[in-house]
């Protein structure tokens, strides 16, 4: 296995980050609502702005597992309103099957107001594949993650976890992070994790 952190939007491993986001975590995701295409354009609108980077685990050309980094996720939704032709042509359609995706998409875009953290960077998604599962391969990406962090300057990130999850609260405090708060989003409470990040010499 190999970790590659890909900053450039036309990386080959991007669509299957996007596509295993879309698989793994449709069933409890407001964003992933609008679609595989819509969530491919947030992807790419992040790397090319440079607010994000994705860390992947693969084998050769199959995927296994990523992390979506972002470094200040109060930018990272805003990119939806600032590109609205981009976006909007996207979101359509499932606004208009679902008109309660509104109130949910504009609690989205407003997230990080009611975290009420002084944490800009964030861990905002991670995903393994099914048969890969408890290889030890999260804890692999949550140090490459560490690292591209420490090489931008950052000394601490943030995640934000549903409450109900208990396989995920726990792989959190077992790999470092610190419970710092909770807070209401969707009508459910979520714990905000935060973790130090430690120097590199590039950094430092």
């Amino acid at each position: 296995m190999d970790l590659t952190v890909v900053r450039e939007a036309s990386h080959p491993l991007l669509p299957q980050a996007v596509h295993l986001h879309y698989d793994a975590l449709s069933y409890r995701s407001t964003i992933t609502a609008f679609g595989e295409p819509f969530l491919y354009e947030l992807y790419r609108a992040l790397l090319d702005e440079g607010n994000g980077f994705v860390v992947v685990a693969h084998e050769g050309t199959r995927l296994i597992g990523f992390i979506l980094g972002c470094v200040d996720s109060s930018r990272m939704m805003s990119v939806v309103p600032r590109r609205p032709l981009r976006f909007f042509t996207l979101m359509a359609p499932a606004m208009l099957r679902r008109p309660g995706l509104w109130p949910r998409m504009l609690q989205t875009l407003l997230y990080t107001r009611k975290e009420a953290s002084d944490v800009a960077a964030e861990l905002v998604v991670i995903a393994v594949v099914d048969d890969r599962r408890g290889a030890g391969i999260g804890k692999q990406m949550l140090a490459a993650l560490e690292t591209e962090l420490a090489s931008r300057g950052v000394d601490r990130f943030k995640v934000t976890v549903h409450q109900a999850m208990a396989a995920s609260n726990r792989f959190y405090t077992q790999n470092a992070f610190q419970l710092t708060s909770t807070f209401d989003m969707y009508g459910v409470p979520w714990n905000l994790y935060v973790k130090k990040v430690a120097p590199t010499e590039k950094a430092a």
